[in-house]
Protein backbone atom coordinates (compact mmCIF):
# COMPACT_ATOMS: atom_id res chain seq x y z
CA UNK A 1 0.00 0.00 0.00
CA UNK A 2 1.44 3.52 -1.41
CA UNK A 3 2.17 5.60 2.02
CA UNK A 4 1.68 9.35 1.33
CA UNK A 5 3.63 11.91 3.00
CA UNK A 6 2.11 13.71 5.78
CA UNK A 7 2.15 17.08 4.01
CA UNK A 8 0.69 15.36 1.11
CA UNK A 9 -2.11 13.79 3.72
CA UNK A 10 -2.79 17.11 6.09
CA UNK A 11 -3.14 18.69 2.34
CA UNK A 12 -5.65 15.87 0.78
CA UNK A 13 -7.57 16.33 4.38
CA UNK A 14 -7.68 20.13 3.88
CA UNK A 15 -9.16 19.80 0.48
CA UNK A 16 -12.00 17.38 1.78
CA UNK A 17 -12.78 19.80 4.08
CA UNK A 18 -12.72 23.08 2.25
CA UNK A 19 -15.06 20.87 -0.65
CA UNK A 20 -17.35 19.98 2.89
CA UNK A 21 -17.42 23.59 4.09
CA UNK A 22 -17.90 25.23 0.94
CA UNK A 23 -20.83 22.77 -0.34
CA UNK A 24 -22.34 23.65 3.09
CA UNK A 25 -22.02 27.28 2.95
CA UNK A 26 -23.53 27.64 -0.57
CA UNK A 27 -26.06 25.40 0.37
CA UNK A 28 -27.17 27.60 3.05
CA UNK A 29 -27.22 31.02 0.88
CA UNK A 30 -28.84 29.19 -2.43
CA UNK A 31 -31.85 27.50 -1.05
CA UNK A 32 -34.85 29.85 -1.49
CA UNK A 33 -36.29 31.30 1.45
CA UNK A 34 -39.44 30.14 2.73
CA UNK A 35 -42.92 32.11 1.57
CA UNK A 36 -44.06 33.62 4.04
CA UNK A 37 -46.57 31.68 6.66
CA UNK A 38 -50.26 33.00 6.52
CA UNK A 39 -51.48 32.72 10.30
CA UNK A 40 -54.83 32.91 11.57
CA UNK A 41 -56.56 36.76 11.76
CA UNK A 42 -59.52 38.46 13.16
CA UNK A 43 -61.17 40.32 11.81
CA UNK A 44 -60.78 44.47 12.04
CA UNK A 45 -63.46 47.20 11.84
CA UNK A 46 -61.50 50.64 9.61
CA UNK A 47 -62.12 53.97 10.54
CA UNK A 48 -64.06 54.19 7.22
CA UNK A 49 -66.18 51.64 8.48
CA UNK A 50 -64.50 48.99 5.64
CA UNK A 51 -63.64 46.00 7.28
CA UNK A 52 -60.67 44.28 6.95
CA UNK A 53 -62.11 40.57 6.55
CA UNK A 54 -60.89 37.39 8.64
CA UNK A 55 -58.16 35.38 7.24
CA UNK A 56 -58.90 31.59 8.06
CA UNK A 57 -55.75 29.85 6.32
CA UNK A 58 -56.63 26.47 8.11
CA UNK A 59 -60.07 25.78 7.16
CA UNK A 60 -60.89 23.24 4.81
CA UNK A 61 -62.62 25.31 1.75
CA UNK A 62 -64.24 22.36 -0.10
CA UNK A 63 -64.86 22.38 -3.73
CA UNK A 64 -65.66 25.83 -5.25
CA UNK A 65 -68.58 27.27 -4.56
CA UNK A 66 -68.71 28.22 -8.50
CA UNK A 67 -67.21 27.03 -12.32
CA UNK A 68 -63.80 27.85 -12.08
CA UNK A 69 -62.37 29.02 -16.12
CA UNK A 70 -60.85 25.88 -17.64
CA UNK A 71 -57.09 25.78 -16.79
CA UNK A 72 -57.32 27.59 -13.46
CA UNK A 73 -56.14 27.16 -10.45
CA UNK A 74 -57.84 28.58 -7.39
CA UNK A 75 -55.57 30.62 -5.25
CA UNK A 76 -57.47 32.24 -2.83
CA UNK A 77 -61.33 32.35 -1.37
CA UNK A 78 -62.76 34.85 -0.49
CA UNK A 79 -66.67 35.35 1.83
CA UNK A 80 -68.12 38.61 2.16
CA UNK A 81 -71.56 39.42 3.58
CA UNK A 82 -73.86 42.36 3.22
CA UNK A 83 -76.19 44.20 5.09
CA UNK A 84 -78.27 46.05 2.84
CA UNK A 85 -78.98 49.63 4.41
CA UNK A 86 -82.88 50.42 5.48
CA UNK A 87 -84.80 52.28 2.85
CA UNK A 88 -88.20 54.67 3.30
CA UNK A 89 -90.80 53.49 1.35
CA UNK A 90 -92.70 50.83 -0.64
CA UNK A 91 -90.63 48.39 -2.96
CA UNK A 92 -90.24 49.34 -6.30
CA UNK A 93 -92.97 48.04 -8.79
CA UNK A 94 -92.24 47.28 -12.25
CA UNK A 95 -89.40 49.99 -12.70
CA UNK A 96 -91.25 52.54 -10.18
CA UNK A 97 -88.72 54.37 -7.66
CA UNK A 98 -90.10 54.48 -4.20
CA UNK A 99 -92.70 57.08 -2.67
CA UNK A 100 -91.78 58.82 0.07
CA UNK A 101 -95.13 60.24 0.40
CA UNK A 102 -98.68 60.08 1.73
CA UNK A 103 -100.89 57.99 -1.12
CA UNK A 104 -104.73 58.29 -1.36
CA UNK A 105 -106.35 55.06 -0.39
CA UNK A 106 -109.97 54.11 -2.23
CA UNK A 107 -112.06 55.60 0.13
CA UNK A 108 -109.93 58.72 -0.25
CA UNK A 109 -108.07 59.35 2.64
CA UNK A 110 -104.14 59.67 2.68
CA UNK A 111 -102.70 56.67 3.87
CA UNK A 112 -99.02 57.27 6.10
CA UNK A 113 -96.04 57.47 4.41
CA UNK A 114 -94.44 53.90 4.88
CA UNK A 115 -91.84 52.60 7.75
CA UNK A 116 -88.00 51.81 6.71
CA UNK A 117 -88.04 48.63 4.67
CA UNK A 118 -84.98 46.17 5.96
CA UNK A 119 -83.25 43.42 3.51
CA UNK A 120 -81.59 40.46 4.27
CA UNK A 121 -77.99 39.96 4.59
CA UNK A 122 -76.32 39.01 1.09
CA UNK A 123 -73.27 36.84 0.90
CA UNK A 124 -70.90 36.69 -2.28
CA UNK A 125 -68.36 34.19 -2.89
CA UNK A 126 -65.12 35.28 -4.67
CA UNK A 127 -62.27 32.97 -6.16
CA UNK A 128 -59.07 34.32 -7.43
CA UNK A 129 -57.78 32.18 -9.96
CA UNK A 130 -54.44 32.53 -11.67
CA UNK A 131 -54.90 31.19 -15.85
CA UNK A 132 -52.58 29.33 -17.61
CA UNK A 133 -50.72 32.49 -18.90
CA UNK A 134 -50.22 33.55 -15.46
CA UNK A 135 -52.56 36.36 -15.45
CA UNK A 136 -55.58 36.38 -12.32
CA UNK A 137 -59.09 36.63 -12.82
CA UNK A 138 -61.74 36.98 -10.01
CA UNK A 139 -64.84 34.47 -10.14
CA UNK A 140 -68.26 35.57 -8.15
CA UNK A 141 -71.29 34.32 -6.75
CA UNK A 142 -73.96 34.51 -4.57
CA UNK A 143 -76.21 32.00 -3.21
CA UNK A 144 -78.62 34.76 -2.15
CA UNK A 145 -79.04 36.48 -5.30
CA UNK A 146 -77.50 36.99 -8.92
CA UNK A 147 -74.44 39.18 -9.53
CA UNK A 148 -75.08 41.17 -12.11
CA UNK A 149 -71.77 43.32 -12.66
CA UNK A 150 -68.19 44.14 -11.00
CA UNK A 151 -64.64 44.80 -12.51
CA UNK A 152 -61.50 43.35 -11.64
CA UNK A 153 -58.80 45.88 -11.14
CA UNK A 154 -54.99 44.73 -11.16
CA UNK A 155 -52.88 47.21 -9.50
CA UNK A 156 -49.72 45.36 -9.11
CA UNK A 157 -48.02 43.92 -11.77
CA UNK A 158 -45.98 40.06 -10.66
CA UNK A 159 -42.38 40.37 -12.20
CA UNK A 160 -41.52 36.92 -13.54
CA UNK A 161 -37.64 36.77 -13.26
CA UNK A 162 -36.02 34.65 -15.77
CA UNK A 163 -33.13 32.59 -14.54
CA UNK A 164 -30.56 32.24 -16.51
CA UNK A 165 -28.24 29.00 -15.88
CA UNK A 166 -25.61 29.62 -18.99
CA UNK A 167 -22.89 31.61 -18.99
CA UNK A 168 -20.31 31.97 -22.48
CA UNK A 169 -17.26 34.25 -23.07
CA UNK A 170 -13.50 34.78 -23.80
CA UNK A 171 -10.32 34.87 -22.10
CA UNK A 172 -6.77 37.02 -22.53
CA UNK A 173 -3.51 36.18 -21.12
CA UNK A 174 -1.89 40.02 -21.39
CA UNK A 175 1.56 38.07 -20.43
CA UNK A 176 1.52 35.13 -23.45
CA UNK A 177 -0.89 37.55 -25.04
CA UNK A 178 -2.85 34.36 -25.64
CA UNK A 179 -6.99 34.02 -26.48
CA UNK A 180 -9.33 31.49 -25.29
CA UNK A 181 -13.05 30.75 -24.65
CA UNK A 182 -15.42 29.20 -21.51
CA UNK A 183 -18.87 28.02 -21.41
CA UNK A 184 -20.45 27.64 -17.82
CA UNK A 185 -23.71 25.68 -17.12
CA UNK A 186 -25.64 26.00 -13.18
CA UNK A 187 -27.27 23.06 -11.57
CA UNK A 188 -29.02 23.74 -8.36
CA UNK A 189 -26.01 25.20 -6.22
CA UNK A 190 -23.11 23.84 -8.43
CA UNK A 191 -21.25 25.78 -11.55
CA UNK A 192 -19.80 23.67 -14.09
CA UNK A 193 -17.86 25.00 -16.47
CA UNK A 194 -14.97 23.71 -19.66
CA UNK A 195 -12.24 26.42 -20.91
CA UNK A 196 -10.03 26.23 -23.48
CA UNK A 197 -7.27 28.61 -24.22
CA UNK A 198 -3.92 28.82 -26.48
CA UNK A 199 -0.82 27.55 -24.86
CA UNK A 200 2.30 28.52 -26.12
CA UNK A 201 4.66 26.43 -27.60
CA UNK A 202 2.19 22.98 -27.69
CA UNK A 203 -0.63 24.97 -28.97
CA UNK A 204 -4.29 24.54 -26.83
CA UNK A 205 -5.30 23.26 -23.90
CA UNK A 206 -8.65 22.87 -22.03
CA UNK A 207 -9.89 22.81 -18.45
CA UNK A 208 -12.96 21.52 -16.51
CA UNK A 209 -14.29 23.63 -13.68
CA UNK A 210 -16.60 21.99 -11.16
CA UNK A 211 -17.76 25.29 -8.18
CA UNK A 212 -20.78 25.76 -5.86
CA UNK A 213 -22.44 29.24 -6.08
CA UNK A 214 -24.77 31.05 -3.76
Amino acid sequence: MLKLPDAVRWLAMGAVLGLVVGLAVGWRFYRSAPAPVETPASAVRQADDSLVVARAPDSAPGPAPHLIPAGGREERRIRIVVKPRPVSGPPSVAGSAPSHESTPTSTGAACPPCGPFTCAPVAVDLSLVRMPDQTRRVVASSPDGEVIGGVDIPIERERIRRELRWAAGATYDPADRTWGGFLNRDLGPFRLGIEAHQERPTGAAARVMVGVRW
